[in-house]
């Protein structure tokens, strides 16, 4: 199984000054938020992933940050374009079925595709339906499941069903990707081709130092007369141990789940 780690400007600082090898690392960006100083290390990194910016765009519009209406036309012509001249292999579709509806998303789909010239990673939702997953499927080499991410999404699937997205996948030939998906100890269970991850960056968030304890990741937190702290002395030393850990329990994924 790959993981991907997402975030990758929390290590801006290590991989500007080589301390940090972008060959061992499996990174997930989003177009949304990619940086110019990102873009050499795209083709360095072990392997690479790129979002589209979806469900960054829901976030901001959910808490108000994104102003004005988007030309999705004109977004979508700049990432099919980015993933052609990058020469970017693993790429998802712009999955904004709760903006614009799944028709639209579709339409947008085609634009993509044809403009890169290759095949994007569609992004199920629960709004699809059943037979749409299983359509997406014997179309594609590489599908993904979305709401995952986010505990209080009105969309989030049960754990339960996985193994059926799972089975359907790999019965039809496709590689299934778990957006977002993040119970490591559960990854022996479910058997995702690959995942992705921001949540090392707990440690400027929530104050958390994480530990690769040789099969899963362990979530630490400091608590002081019954209160979780969500500072630490030094975030980004602390993000930096974690990413470490991540790195860990990345390459034991590849070997072992």
């Amino acid at each position: 199984m790959d993981v991907y780690l997402s975030g990758i400007s929390g290590v801006k600082t290590q991989l500007l000054s080589g301390e940090l090898d972008p060959s061992k690392v499996f990174a997930l960006e989003s177009f949304y938020s990619l940086k110019d100083w990102q873009k050499p290390f795209i083709p360095r990194f072990g392997k690479f992933m790129l979002d589209s910016g979806a469900f960054t765009f829901r976030m901001a519009m959910k808490a108000g940050k994104q102003k004005g209406e988007i030309d999705w036309l004109k977004y979508a012509d700049a990432y099919a374009d980015f993933v052609r001249d990058y020469n970017i292999r693993y790429f998802f579709e712009l999955d904004i079925d709760n903006i614009t509806g799944y028709e639209y998303v579709k339409m947008l789909r085609n634009r993509i595709e044809e403009r890169a010239q290759r095949q994007s990673i569609p992004v199920w939702h629960t709004n699809r339906g059943k037979q749409d997953f299983i359509d997406m499927c014997k179309r594609y080499d590489y599908v993904a499941i979305g709401g995952l991410a986010g505990a209080n999404s009105v969309h989030r699937i049960d754990d339960k069903y996985f193994p059926w997205f799972i089975r359907t996948a790999h019965k039809n030939g496709a590689r299934i990707h778990g957006l977002g998906y993040t119970k490591t100890k559960m990854l022996a269970v479910y058997h995702w081709d690959s995942v992705d991850s921001t949540t090392w960056t707990n440690a400027g968030r929530f104050g958390e130092v994480h530990r690769f304890n040789g099969s899963s990741i362990e979530r630490i937190t400091s608590i002081d007369g019954g209160k979780r702290l969500r500072r630490l002395i030094s975030p980004a030393d602390a993000a930096w141990h974690n990413f470490k850990e991540w790195l860990k329990f990345q390459q034991y994924a590849i070997n072992n789940l």
